[in-house]
């Protein structure tokens, strides 16, 4: 049974590792959530980057677009106003265009047909131009020639005889028509894709821990950071159409400064496994799109790696302190062992002293006894015969004789009492014989039956088969005077009970003999073996002395059960195989017996120090 000190320190030790694994699941939790706010972080500040950097440049870029749109839209009004005085030629076109800068100058009829330009076609791409050739593809200048417009930006075209970026414009022609005005815009272009996101993803995803930047719409990617040949789309990534849908793009731009809703996963890609975050984008002139970045899980792994480091330590710091509980438990319970083994030990030795005091006193006064005995039977034998010579002389007168005959009756009881001091002086050995205890038992019962039904009381026997080497006639007798005292001890009442118990016990032979009499004060427990001690007028103090005796001399103990809350219980126990002494006959254990365990029928447990000896026959 765990005491209590035991169980603080194992509800300790519990305590503790519940509040380790507890601080370590929450440090792994904090771990990981701070590595992943960081890379978070750091994703959003690359779209804001990228969101900023790209609407800043482009409203760079419109502006400077803006003035080349209104130099040449001057420039063609300024050719379209002289041309409406008097229609110039292909000499006077590339003279203004060398006078202003301008790469080609077009006039165009309102059928679409070209009929003056500046532009001389290189002797490289060989043949000439007629009027009826057209200008660039069919329909570019549509605004113009047939929608009426006034002025139009055609913007970027490439150049068909000088490879190069153009920049183009259109003004109505008086009478219909349009003049056509060009620049070359190479440096505009490379401008333009400067400060596309391209341009950009091309330049941050070289950055130490972005692994890849892609943008995407539902129509796929708009541009990415490096080519891997498998992006997921929306129609096969749940995430990337969620953050597609109309209500995620719309919840941050209908409220502002609302946390734009973000997806954050580790992935396999062909870059390696990574950490990517996605969010919606928010481009210049671009619908709903998607921004995701693909971070170095690294940040992620040296956290979790401190984490294993840490909670290896706590283990490691757990684990000593459990083997320390450990000791400590051992350490106590081989203290409880010891200390018990101490109690047990010295429960021994007072028992073996008060048995030794207890035999020595007996042997003395046995001594004391047979000496006495010896001096009582000489003038007791003379007394014996004369009186019983006196009984027969008829000269003597009847009240002498009847006299007489009383003086030799209370002789006789004295020469019994002298027997009994001669018998516990000098015991005779134990007869050892294998039998069957309960069939003893049985036989004392069967025996004593009738005196107990005389006097109102029940005998009840309960046996099981058990076997031992014993000495029948002493066995009897002890029996025979634990029973008789038993009944005795209700003094005329009728209607209780006496309870004859047989059993095994951790290898032993238990008889148990219980009674619901009055029981014994406590003051006079430790004195019912003590040799003429008794309670009864009539008695010797020798009957329960006597049976301790016999049972010691078998190799057993008779003791009393200090235990018993009511009535009295005296215990029988002998080995079943007694261990021989020096000389080969059987040794007395003069150890107590404690803890015996309750028997069927109303007999009660005897547990505790219990005196070893003989039976409550003497209270008598």
């Amino acid at each position: 049974m765990l005491n209590r000190r035991t169980i603080l320190l194992i509800l300790t030790l519990t305590a503790a590792g519940a509040l380790l694994a507890w601080a370590t699941a929450r440090d792994l939790r904090s771990s990981t959530e701070q590595a992943e706010r960081l890379m978070v972080w750091q994703a959003r500040s690359v779209a804001d980057l990228i969101t900023e950097s790209a609407g800043h440049g482009l409203v760079a870029w419109r502006n400077w677009e803006d003035e080349v749109f209104a130099r040449l839209v001057d420039n063609a009004r300024w050719i379209a106003a002289r041309d409406s005085v008097r229609h110039l030629t292909d000499t006077e076109l590339r003279v203004l265009a060398g006078d202003h800068g301008l790469g080609r100058i077009n006039i165009i009829d309102a059928e679409g047909r070209r009929t003056a330009t500046s532009w001389t076609r290189p002797s490289s791409i060989g043949g000439t131009w007629s009027p009826e050739s057209r200008p660039g593809p069919r329909g570019v200048h549509a605004p113009v020639l047939k929608k009426g417009e006034r002025v139009q930006r055609i913007g970027f075209r490439e150049g068909r005889g000088v490879p190069g970026a153009r920049y183009a414009v259109a003004v109505a022609r008086a009478g219909g028509g349009a003049i056509v005005v060009n620049v070359f815009a190479e440096s505009l272009r490379i401008a333009q894709d400067e400060i596309s996101p391209g341009h950009l993803f091309r330049a941050m995803g070289e950055a130490h821990g972005i692994r890849y930047l892609v943008i995407q719409d539902t129509s796929g990617v708009l541009a990415a950071s490096a080519d891997s040949g498998a992006w997921s789309t929306a129609e096969d990534d749940p995430e990337v159409a969620r953050l597609l849908s109309p209500a995620a793009q719309g919840d941050v731009t209908a409220t502002p400064g609302r946390a734009e809703p973000l997806v954050t996963r580790e992935i396999d890609t062909a870059f390696g496994r990574v950490f990517e975050v996605l969010c919606p984008a928010h481009l210049p002139s671009a619908g709903p799109a998607v921004l995701r970045v693909g971070l170095s899980p690294e940040p992620l792994d040296r956290a979790q790696a401190a984490f294993r480091r840490r909670a290896l330590t706590r283990a490691g710091v757990f684990l000593l302190a459990l083997g320390l509980g450990a000791g400590l438990l051992l350490a106590w319970q081989r203290h409880a062992l010891l200390d018990r083994e101490i109690a047990r030990v010295r429960a021994k030795l007072e028992a073996n002293e008060r048995e030794a005091r207890r035999r020595d006193k007996l042997v003395a006064m046995g001594s004391l006894a047979s000496g006495v005995a010896h001096e009582i039977r000489n003038p007791l034998n003379t007394i014996q015969l004369t009186a019983q010579q006196m009984a027969r002389e008829p000269a003597v007168g009847e009240e002498l004789r009847a006299q007489a005959r009383d003086i030799h009756a209370e002789g006789a009881r004295i020469e019994a009492i002298v027997q009994q001091f001669l018998s516990f002086a000098r015991p005779r050995p134990p007869r050892l014989e294998r039998m069957d205890v309960g069939s003893v038992v049985a036989e004392v019962a069967r025996t004593e039956e009738p005196a107990f039904a005389a006097a109102g009381v029940t005998l009840r026997l309960k046996s099981e088969p058990v076997d031992a080497e014993l000495d029948a006639e002493y066995l009897r007798q002890i029996l025979h005077n634990l029973v008789r005292n038993a009944r005795e001890a209700f003094a005329g009442r009728t209607g209780d009970s006496v309870a004859l118990t047989v059993r095994r016990r951790r290898g032993d032979v238990e008889i148990r003999v219980e009674d619901d009499g009055p029981g014994i004060p406590a003051a006079l427990r430790d004195r019912v073996f003590d040799l003429y001690f008794t309670t009864k007028p009539s008695g010797t103090g020798l009957g329960l002395a006597l049976a301790a005796q016999a049972a010691a001399s078998m190799g057993g103990t008779l003791r009393l059960d200090h235990e018993r809350a009511q009535g009295t219980a005296f215990v029988l126990s002998f080995p079943r195989h007694p261990a021989p002494g020096a000389d080969g006959k059987p040794v007395a254990d003069a150890e107590p017996v404690a803890d015996a365990e309750p028997v069927a029928d109303g007999a009660s447990a005897a547990t505790g120090a219990e005196q070893v000896a003989g039976r409550k026959g003497d209270r008598e």
